[in-house]
């Protein structure tokens, strides 16, 4: 049967619509580009806002009004913590919780059949991917799951306890994707800092990912405060696989909205952990999220956050206004600003978000960095190490080519550089 496929929301969301995808296909289904000439409407959703969950909903009533005879198989967040609508538009379809997703071939072949649905244990670990369509860089997954337990965050219904995969999957499978021509991988989870596999932590498994043949470049995900631990720093500095980029949510800077949050650190944690990262890495890019409009969240609130984010001169920085999670304690507590103030403070954020950006791809000039082409048709464009968009003058080099180069302008934010491939590579 001819599938459509529709993702919303995280990496790990990305990573296990292409394991779903891959399976399909291995089962003889094939994949439209457009729900018109599908048979099947698969839709991976998110349910880490109300606003993800609206976008989910409209998009699968757009694909059905476009083609109504579409059989919907709904997955994902939204459907974990039972999102009144999933099951209204479910109907003559299925719903499949995030443990089953490994399941869901067998699950399409009983519904297409009109037989029973096969029983399976849930195994968050069950899905594995050899490619990632589209990219130059494919994600790697690693864990799942997470009991932070965040005041505004339905995650850990959706989730479920921390859990996380077995080191010899994970190596098997960097492998794979390394011998299948993809020179960076990205590591994904739900809260990776976590990562206990094998009584083997972060720290350990990254260094014995970074010693995959063939595999130039690791990135890691994003990593929650309390875990930026000297241990992880330690094998970031002595690897020149792993990027110089930490990715490292604040959510805000003001010590009351943190606890409100239900986050495991204050402001000044915060900041020492920003000092260590600094002390430990050669001017590493560090990005990360701020949410504005929290309930409860005054001007003085705000302008803790906005100060300590000038402060931290993030290279990167993700403004998202609060969106009510039904279920979650935070849906409960009483709205602060107005959506208008709440609009006006998230656009000092960007703004501010934009300045800093350009300030540290400034910073870069003069760096010897890397790059891998993702576009090289006319001009060779990549990512460089430190997760700067990079543009190598009056050159053309085969997509996913590593190239060493010297940074040498900034404009914008982007850069521009010169150099030569490390050595050719032919993407598979």
């Amino acid at each position: 049967m001819r599938f459509h496929l529709q993702t919303f929301g995280c990496k790990s969301n990305q990573y296990e619509s292409q394991a779903i995808r891959e399976a399909l296909q291995k089962n003889g289904h094939e994949e439209s580009a457009s729900p018109e000439q599908a048979q099947l409407l698969v839709v991976n959703t998110c349910g880490v806002t109300g606003r993800a969950g609206a976008s989910c909903r409209n998009a699968i009533r757009k694909a059905l009004r476009k083609n109504p005879a579409l059989t919907p198989v709904i997955t994902g967040c939204a459907v974990d913590i039972d999102e009144p609508w999933t099951k209204t538009m479910a109907e003559g379809g299925v719903l499949v919780p995030n443990a089953k997703k490994h399941a869901l071939p067998g699950i399409i072949g009983a519904l297409t059949e009109n037989r029973p649905f096969p029983e399976s244990e849930g195994d968050r670990f069950a899905l594995a991917i050899s490619s990632f369509q589209g990219h130059t860089r494919a994600f790697l997954k690693i864990q799942d799951g997470c009991d932070n337990c965040c005041s505004y965050c339905a995650i850990p219904r959706a989730r479920g306890k921390p859990e996380s995969g077995p080191v010899a999957a994970i190596l098997d499978e960097a492998a794979r994707l390394a011998e299948n021509g993809y020179r960076e991988l990205a590591l994904t989870g739900i809260n990776i800092g976590a990562y206990r596999g094998n009584g083997c932590g972060l720290a350990e498994l990254a260094a014995r990912i970074a010693a995959t043949p063939g595999l130039a470049r690791l990135r890691l995900g994003s990593v929650e405060p309390p875990y930026v631990d000297d241990a992880l720093l330690e094998t970031m500095t002595g690897n020149r696989v792993i990027c110089p980029h930490v990715h490292i949510p604040l959510q805000s800077g003001d010590d009351g909205i943190l606890r409100a949050m239900g986050r495991r650190y204050r402001a000044k944690e915060f900041l020492r952990i920003i000092e260590k990262i600094r002390n430990a890495l050669p001017l590493p890019s560090i990005t990360t999220d701020v949410i504005v409009g929290f309930p409860g969240e005054d001007e003085s609130a705000f302008l803790k956050t906005y100060s300590l984010c000038r402060e931290v001169g993030f290279s990167r920085l993700h403004v998202f206004p609060f969106s009510p999670r039904p279920g979650t304690p935070a849906a409960g507590m009483r709205r602060g600003a107005p959506d208008r103030e709440i609009e006006r403070r998230k656009r000092r954020l960007l703004e501010l978000g934009g300045r800093m950006a350009e300030e540290y791809a400034a910073a870069n000039v003069g760096l010897n960095e890397r790059i891998i082409v993702e576009t090289g048709a006319r001009e060779s464009r990549g990512l460089t190490d430190r997760y700067l968009r990079a543009s190598i003058a009056d050159s053309a080099m085969p997509k996913n080519e590593v190239c060493e180069v010297k940074i040498i302008g900034s404009n914008g934010g982007r850069l521009t550089a010169v150099g030569r491939a490390e050595r050719p590579r032919p993407f598979a």
